[in-house]
């Protein structure tokens, strides 16, 4: 292609990310013992083989699977947008699997460098549905997710990947136990994970990449420090046998000098070890046996020590394999050296490494999952909502006090709500009461929807779950107090102020009730409840 003619083509791909795949298969490693089911069985060996692998590993996924995951609404001004939090909880909530266990999943993307999750759907129709793309603990007869599937890495068969832009379209899978023969997932009924996008290759690079020099030469060291130890602790063997049968031509005596090797190459210390020897002795010249037997084994040991300490070869090559990860703080303590101040250093600068993870994790969620799930069920695109994951490293309040202190005292205003309840959230305290002391109120049914509902009361005179209007120009149209599940009294808006209720309408009733679940609202803390307590049948509300 000329040059004016790529110029002149700005919505066309020109050239491509760089990594080597052919047929499916990807060969962008140059060492060939990393590449393919060979490399995978290297990266699944360290992981499982190696204590400081399997060590850091198994700390980075117990921290992510204990982060807490919250959905956040679009927007908070847009009862919509609110309530597609809600469903998406609710989707969260309803598959065969707990969402700790998916991220489990997930992040053996670590490992292998790559993780492809199937989504598989369902449609909501209630409990006791035989069918398990049917069964739900919700009869919206919305569309959720069944399952996110985890489709090993050693099941790969190959990629299939467009020629033309070198996009991802695909996997096919080999199933371990045979079954139907090839398997292919689209990647439009897929998510794929990488802990880094290199070269647009669809495996990435594994985080254990970078330790594996390290961790192949300690390997070697170890099983060579076995051997010597065993070696040292038993003697090296040695058996003295007649010049005849050593230098021995004759098939006896080669034989009987083969049998020999093999004993000393054999032979074991343990429980049921044990030689057996010729009792023949050597003869003097008159002929008399003498106390020198012919064939003698003798267990050599080594007297002093060894010039290399061992331990501190290993000791570098385990904190090297911990380092490629951010992760050598688990070494500290091993030696005479390290300070805390070092080591807090060292955990913040990992806790933000595995937020990193976390933070593309949930790109491929939002870019990708959510997305799809709003398309299915025809929702509005605009109500969509992100899922956020949380700290992975717990707030110093040490800390947190400090800086707050010295905004105070630089007269910066900290007496907002907002900054209220971040701090609140940071030490695990309550909500702030509504008062010091407010009566708890349960109104009759009918008072609920009163036709004339009030203003909303004086904090002094308020009644706990008695809905009252709010002033015109709010976000919502009706507020309510009540107490949440931590006994803390709090303030639910809900209604849309532009919304109109046709609840006298059987056909908008019904459909609004089966969109929001009300045949169970959740609890009375949530907008959820109260909206779907203004759309019954047979109840009276101000438009």
């Amino acid at each position: 292609m000329a040059k004016n003619e790529a110029s002149g083509r700005p919505f066309e791909i020109l050239g491509v990310e760089g990594a080597k795949i052919s047929s499916g298969f990807v060969h962008d490693e140059y060492l060939q013992r990393l590449v393919g089911e060979r490399g995978r069985r290297v990266f699944r060996e360290m992981r499982d083989n190696d204590s400081v692998v399997s060590a850091v590993l198994f700390a980075i996924e117990m921290l992510l699977r204990a982060v807490e995951w919250t959905v956040a609404p679009s927007t908070e001004e847009d009862e919509g947008a609110i309530e597609g939090a809600e469903f998406m909880e609710s989707v969260m909530g309803d598959m065969s699997h707990t969402w700790d266990d998916f991220i489990g999943n997930v992040l053996t993307m670590l490992t292998f460098g790559w993780q492809y999750t199937e989504v598989v759907y369902k449609r909501r129709l209630g409990p006791h549905q035989k069918d398990p793309s049917m069964r739900s603990e919700y009869t919206d007869g919305m569309i959720g997710i069944r399952k996110l599937g985890d489709r090993s890495q050693e099941t790969l068969n190959r990629w299939e990947i467009d020629q033309e832009d070198g996009s991802i379209e695909g996997l096919w899978q080999d199933p371990p136990n045979g079954g139907s023969g090839v398997r292919y997932i689209p990647i439009e009924r897929a998510l794929l994970f990488r802990p880094h996008q290199h070269k647009g290759s669809p495996e990435g690079r594994s985080v254990l990449r970078g330790a594996y020099r390290s961790w192949y030469l300690l390997k070697n060291i170890e099983e060579i420090e076995a051997i010597a130890i065993e070696r040292e602790l038993n003697g090296l063997p040695v058996v003295y046998i007649p010049n005849a049968t050593l230098n021995g031509s004759s098939a006896e005596a080669v034989a009987a000098l083969n049998k020999y090797k093999q004993l000393v190459r054999d032979i074991k210390l343990n429980a049921q070890g044990g030689v057996v020897l010729p009792s023949d002795p050597w003869y003097d010249s008159d002929g008399k046996p003498s106390a020198q037997r012919q064939v003698e084994l003798q267990l050599l040991n080594a007297n002093g020590t060894r010039a290399i300490d061992t331990d501190i070869v290993v000791k570098r090559y385990q904190a090297n394999i911990a380092r490629t990860v951010l992760a050598d703080f688990i070494m500290l303590g091993q030696g005479d050296r390290g300070s805390f101040a070092l080591s807090r250093s060292k955990v913040d600068l990992f806790a933000k490494a595995l937020e990193g993870w976390l933070g593309s994790i949930a790109e491929v969620i939002n870019r990708h999952l959510i997305p799809r799930l709003w398309g299915l069920n025809a929702f509005d695109p605009a109500t969509a909502p992100t899922l956020v994951p949380g700290r992975v490293a717990p707030e110093d309040l040490r800390e947190l006090g400090d800086y707050v202190e010295a905004l105070s005292r630089a007269g910066v205003p900290l007496v907002d709500e907002d900054t209220e309840a971040r701090l609140r959230s940071a030490g695990g305290l309550p909500g702030p009461p509504v008062a010091e002391e407010l009566e708890s109120t349960i109104p009759r049914d009918e008072d609920l929807d009163d036709e004339d509902l009030d203003d909303e009361p004086e904090l002094e005179k308020i009644t706990l779950e008695k809905p009252f209007r709010l002033p015109a120009g709010s976000s919502k149209k009706f507020g309510v107090y009540v107490r949440n599940d931590k006994g803390d009294v709090v303030k639910v808006t809900f209604g849309d102020p532009d919304m109109e209720i046709r609840r006298d309408d059987p056909e908008a009733r019904r459909s609004f009730r089966a969109r929001h679940n009300c045949d169970d609202p959740g609890p009375k803390w949530k907008a959820r409840y109260w909206s779907c307590r203004q759309w019954r049948a047979d109840a009276k509300v101000e438009d």
